[in-house]
């Protein structure tokens, strides 16, 4: 069943002459590991390697998954079956973190040493325990960028995807914050008031602009029908731009633009989720999804949504 699936094999043949091998485990499909466990010569195999290591745990735990999934087509008569299997499935993830655990991680040990951070036991940090070396962090990623993605060492490698994490944090960050938007009473003061104003406007369009081209999760959808003429009609965006996106239509138009109904549900989810009472924030989502759910354009896409969410709840892979 899952071995034939995986081309997992394991050799344990007799030779011509009639003695026994060493058993062979091997994944034929990519050849992505072979290992012998056992000598018959009394030497020692070569030291693994930590990823090597992880790959022969996965592999029996495959092994392990492949010898309890053949035991359900004879044991679900049994009532006890779903708790010892959820048992057993609770004690191969312990393993599977105990051995993790276990084995040294020089690349992330390089990564702790450039933020000062000490190594802790699921190498977890907030956001907040990198920023007093950040700039070290940042002088490695300027030196990173001078060199081709294949020149880059293992220890590098681990810089660049730390960094494009980072990336994506700071642009969650800020994609979903209040712009500082300017207060347009104070343009008609006089004309370096107006300049000012003017200057600043254009900072926050900049950022604006800015944040769009890395295509932050755009939860906020259009309020009306998609123009075909417009070709953005339909687009969607994120807090923080369709905030300003209200403020600049309220500046050029004579009469007050009411706001899109998506962006004030969205507004109440934030508050919500500020004040940390989740009775409050379950009842701010269930009103954001009704709330879209009359958008025309957002409508179009609730189901493929709802069935999202339910895979994700499921999580038949985590």
């Amino acid at each position: 069943m899952l071995f034939g699936q995986l081309g997992l094999q394991i050799n344990n043949g007799k030779c011509a002459h009639g003695t026994q091998p060493p058993p062979t485990l091997t994944i034929t499909k990519s050849a992505l590991l072979g290992h012998n466990f056992l000598r018959s010569n009394g030497q020692d195999n070569e030291v693994s390697s930590p990823d090597r290591l992880r790959q022969l745990f996965m592999a029996g735990m495959i092994a392990d998954l492949e010898f309890s999934l053949r035991a359900t087509a004879t044991a679900t008569e049994k009532s006890t079956f779903g708790i010892n299997s959820a048992q057993r499935a609770s004690r191969a993830a312990k393993r599977l973190q105990a051995a993790q655990g276990r084995l040294k991680q020089p690349l992330l040990e390089e990564v702790q040493t450039v933020f000062g951070l000490k190594p802790s036991g699921d190498s977890r940090y907030a956001y907040s325990e990198l920023l007093p070396n950040m700039e070290d962090f940042r002088s490695k990623i300027a030196e990173l960028r001078e060199k081709k993605s294949d020149e880059l060492t293992q220890v590098e490698q681990k810089f660049a995807s730390m960094n494009q994490k980072l990336s994506l944090y700071n642009l969650l960050t800020v994609s979903y914050r209040m712009p500082p938007l300017p207060d347009p009473s104070s343009a008609g003061e006089s004309e370096e008031a107006r300049q000012a104003f003017t200057d600043q406007l254009m900072q926050i369009l900049a950022m604006v602009q800015q944040i769009e081209a890395g295509s932050p999760p755009a939860i906020i959808p259009p309020a009306g029908e998609p123009d075909p003429m417009k070709p953005e009609s339909d687009k969607w965006q994120a807090y923080g731009p369709a905030i300003f996106a209200t403020y600049v239509q309220n500046l050029m138009s004579t009469e007050r633009v009411d706001p899109n109904p998506a962006l004030r549900s969205f507004t109440d989810v934030l508050d919500a989720v500020r004040e940390g009472k989740s009775p409050e924030i379950n009842m701010a989502v269930t009103k954001y999804m009704a709330t879209i759910s009359e958008l025309p354009i957002a409508a179009k896409k609730m189901g493929k949504a709802k069935t999202e969410s339910w895979f994700n709840k499921f999580a038949p892979t985590a």
